[in-house]
């Protein structure tokens, strides 16, 4: 139940950007999103607008892949060190909705508009950053865009929704996706996760039904 083949997504932890290990290194948030102690890093913004995220330490995460959260189409792609991003790419939901930004990456892997899916790999992990290929120690900033209700325009969003900065508050932009199959898996893994046994298998009847209808539709 941890994750069907149709999932790219490697370790069933699909709102992380990252595989859960690179090498002997696991996962970790090393700054979340908020108001921040920059003392020490002038570079550093105090109002840190998404999530660090890093294996080891130092250049430990050199190289690690990067995977998108969700589907929908790149928005845009800059292949250059500048600024204080350095390399990146932002993917953004078909309805446009939200956009998810991917920051410092050493290699790009996608082109603007392209198609992109859940768990595909994108780029990989650097420290690209102020017109240097090492102008950032090694790491991914992970940001959410969410456009507001009142606004209409793209405002930072916090990637726990303000539930407190733990992992297991991670939010999965792919739930906000218009997607009936993988809305019905999501909702299987949920009730898993709270032992709600009987909700998890009349979801997963659920899933196998609307996957039965698409092959039949192909």
């Amino acid at each position: 139940l941890d994750n069907p083949l149709r999932f790219i997504d490697p370790d069933g932890m699909i709102p992380w950007p990252v595989n859960k290990k690179f090498g002997k290194f696991v996962r970790r948030v090393s700054s979340w999103f908020g108001p921040r102690n920059v003392q020490g890093n002038p570079r550093a913004t105090r109002n840190h607008k998404g999530l660090d995220i890093n294996f080891g330490s130092g250049n430990d995460d050199y190289g690690a892949p990067v995977l998108a959260t969700h589907d929908g189409k790149v928005h845009e792609v800059k292949n250059s060190t500048s600024g204080n991003g350095g390399r990146k790419v932002v993917i953004q939901a078909a309805d446009g909705s939200f956009q998810t930004f991917y920051f410092h990456l050493s290699t790009i892997n996608v082109e603007e508009g392209d198609e992109i899916k859940e768990g595909q790999k994108i780029g990989e992990i650097g420290s690209s950053a102020f017109d240097s290929e090492t102008g950032a120690q090694s790491h991914l900033h992970y940001g959410i865009k969410k456009k507001g209700s009142e606004t209409g325009r793209m405002e930072w969003y916090n990637p726990t929704e303000g539930k407190g900065n733990e992992e297991g508050n991670i939010v999965d932009p792919q739930s906000w996706v218009d997607d009936p199959l993988g809305d019905a898996w999501y909702n299987a893994m949920n009730a898993q996760r709270a032992g709600n046994i009987d909700e998890m298998m009349k979801w997963l009847q659920e899933y196998e039904k609307l996957l039965d209808q698409e092959e039949n539709n192909d």
